[in-house]
């Protein structure tokens, strides 16, 4: 079903002769019979021009179905170039779309963005709060399909009042949630630093952390009461905790109420001793001393997305010939640096444990990159930017301005002749994802990093292979419909050895 909606039309009419009597044109009942295109997706229009010729005396009804008709094939034109063209947007779902909305909302980026004039022109905080009150399942798709790190910082943008508000919203489901399961994602969150401090956002921050089905109320409640429960723990010493939760345990209220957490005694006296238990058990201890479930973590998710596609250029050949970096080959640095350059990070991604096992690079390589890249001559640049030109020809990087692109310059300063051909290199790496997207061939660097590459991971190796766990990106729809989310792939530096690659749900 293709659902068109008009936000601003003209009709101009000329007649020659003499008119027909059939009355004003009724173009929308005539569009509801319209053979209009069925593509997949959320389509944006922003203009259509439409003619239709017809007899003076056609009737209202007929030239209505005419101009209709007209309407229905501008539209299939449309869709049929694409979404890149000037005045079209394209979105896997609602969801998705909702998703753009917000990161451009919080961002201030919202004001003369014609495809987002449904939404008014409210700040961010009641924005939020009033599409989840008409959407809310909806909504919380788009939430947590959010990376980690977005939205952190979207939640501190919320007021706590409408916090609550959306939290009342989004708790519209009918079943109930382990309380066990509660217990241990608010711990998470807050031994990972991700809990707000407002007991408000922070009941909402454990709501969207949850890979379940919609919450209920009494979820929103016990969520509330664990939330509760970590802003009284935080500025308390280990003694001063450990007392709380052992009040908290045996629901002692008048010990609680001598703590002056009265209102901990009236939230926690309807659960049961076992969840209770099952509370007291996943907060106690100090967050500070424990490294919680991050230790196989990284920010930098988009890695992996990228490495298989890493695979397939010609940087063996191109860096034929340079001098080795200390402990590393050519190949494998200039390609660590293309990938640091695409997700933003620079050299940083150096530091990244998983980039150095990916690529064989030893724990002490940055120390040594700034002098190697002084060691690449521009001859060796030259020949390793021939080596890419069938490349940049075929992904029009002179189009895109992939090349004069500030962000893809590393820090610290490579020597020119290293930089210039790490930046061809990524580049052409953007251009890589980027047509395999759909929607996506011309997409900016930006967008593509705040909708695809920046998220985070989790990553378990053993013997039999190191497993890939992406939390889920704004346009996660697109990977999943390409499989660039859930694929295996091998490394040279880690042999035999698969990398397997899945999205979180």
């Amino acid at each position: 079903m293709t659902l068109l909606h008009v936000r601003t039309h003209h009709l101009h009419q000329r007649t020659t002769g003499e008119p027909g009597t059939g009355g004003p044109l009724d173009v929308a009942a005539a569009l509801a019979g319209a053979d209009l295109p069925e593509p997949d997706g959320l389509w944006f229009i922003d203009r259509l021009d439409a003619r239709a010729c017809g007899r003076a005396d056609l009737g209202g009804r007929a030239a209505a179905e005419l101009l209709a008709g007209q309407i229905a094939r501008a539209v299939r034109c449309a869709v049929d170039r694409g979404p890149e063209q000037d005045g079209v947007r394209w979105f896997p779902d609602r969801a998705a779309f909702l998703t753009q909305w917000l990161m451009d909302l919080s961002h201030g980026q919202t004001g003369d963005r014609w495809e987002y004039s449904e939404f008014g022109v409210l700040g961010f905080s009641p924005a939020l709060r009033d599409r989840a009150g008409v959407e809310p399942a909806t909504v919380r798709r788009a939430l947590r399909s959010l990376p980690g790190p977005e939205l952190d910082r979207m939640l501190g943008l919320l007021a706590p009042g409408d916090a609550a508000s959306i939290v009342h919203a989004l708790a519209s489901g009918g079943g109930s949630i382990d309380r066990r399961e509660l217990a241990r994602t608010t711990a998470w969150l807050w031994r990972s630093g991700r809990l707000p401090r407002d007991p408000r956002t922070g009941t909402l921050a454990v709501l969207l952390a949850l890979d379940t089905n919609p919450p209920g109320a009494d979820d929103a409640t016990a969520a509330r009461d664990l939330a509760l429960l970590c802003t009284a723990l935080r500025d308390r010493d280990p003694a001063g905790r450990n007392r709380l939760l052992a009040a908290v345990r045996a629901a002692d209220g008048r010990a609680l109420a001598a703590y002056g957490q009265s209102a901990l005694a009236a939230a926690f006296a309807s659960w049961s001793r076992a969840d209770r238990d099952e509370a007291v058990t996943a907060l106690a201890g100090d967050p500070a001393d424990e490294p919680g479930p991050t230790a196989d973590r990284t920010d930098l998710g988009g890695l992996f997305l990228l490495l298989p596609l890493l695979s397939e250029l010609p940087l063996a050949a191109a860096t034929s010939g340079w001098p080795d970096p200390a402990g590393a080959g050519a190949a494998a640095l200039s390609g660590t640096l293309a990938t640091g350059a695409v997700l933003g990070v620079g050299t940083d991604v150096l530091a990244d444990p998983w980039t150095r096992l990916a690529f064989g690079l030893p724990g002490d390589v940055a120390e040594h990159v700034v002098e190697w890249s002084g060691r690449v001559t521009r001859r060796d640049a030259d020949r390793f930017i021939r080596r890419f030109a069938s490349l940049v020809e075929h992904r029009e990087l002179a189009a895109t301005g992939d090349l004069a692109e500030r962000s893809l310059l590393l820090d610290p300063p490579l020597a020119p002749p290293l930089a210039r051909a790490v930046r061809v290199a990524a580049g052409v790496l953007v251009r890589e994802l980027s047509h395999r997207l759909p929607g996506q061939a011309r997409a900016g660097i930006d967008h593509l990093r705040r909708n695809v590459l920046s998220v985070g991971a989790t990553v378990h190796a053993d013997d039999d292979a190191i497993t890939v766990v992406l939390d889920p990106p704004p346009l996660g729809v697109l990977l999943s419909l390409t499989g660039l989310n859930r694929r295996r792939f091998t490394m040279p530096a880690t042999g035999d050895r698969p990398w397997v690659l899945t999205q979180r749900p």
